[in-house]
């Protein structure tokens, strides 16, 4: 491979590159967008906790704007909240504020979302084996029962 200059790429740069894109910070106009980059986001424990309860309001030139379930708020404290902006900061590459209030979700939270495509890949799981020739004959073969409760994604 070669660079926009003619430079050879070497394989190790082309997956520099790659792992750069994946990293690059996510536009943020949306609850969809909010999702993808508190997903993306390294914060771990409560503070990720946090975030994934919260929806995404708005945004201004400084600060990000979301809302939490009021029974999740009592979590939040100055510790989280500086975990929580320094985790933004680090992903955007720019200061930014963060602004939490309690409120009703509008939308669905990034903890919604994860549990949502859990629930979509057992279902899908649970289809795929139904509709499996061999898994049908040997239910027919030894009157056997397919557990539902039993079955996991491959993934998960």
């Amino acid at each position: 491979k070669r660079d926009q200059g003619g430079a050879k790429n070497s394989p190790e740069q082309a997956a520099e590159k790659t792992v750069k894109q994946e990293t690059k910070p996510t536009l943020l106009n949306s609850n969809q967008d909010w999702i993808d980059l508190v997903l993306r986001l390294k914060l771990k424990g409560m503070s990720r906790n946090i975030l994934m309860q919260c929806t995404f309001k708005g945004k201004d030139s400084k600060n990000i704007y979301l809302v939490i379930d009021e029974q999740f708020l009592g979590l939040l404290n100055v510790q989280h909240e500086q975990r929580i902006i320094k985790s933004l900061v680090e992903f955007l590459g720019k200061p930014v504020n963060v602004k939490i209030e309690a409120g009703v979700a509008d939308a669905e939270t990034p903890a919604l979302h994860e549990q949502r495509l859990k629930s979509e890949r057992i279902q899908a799981a649970k289809m795929a084996l139904q509709e499996d020739e061999n898994v049908r004959q040997l239910i027919e073969r030894f009157d056997a029962v397919l557990d539902d409760d039993s079955i996991v994604p491959l993934d998960s």
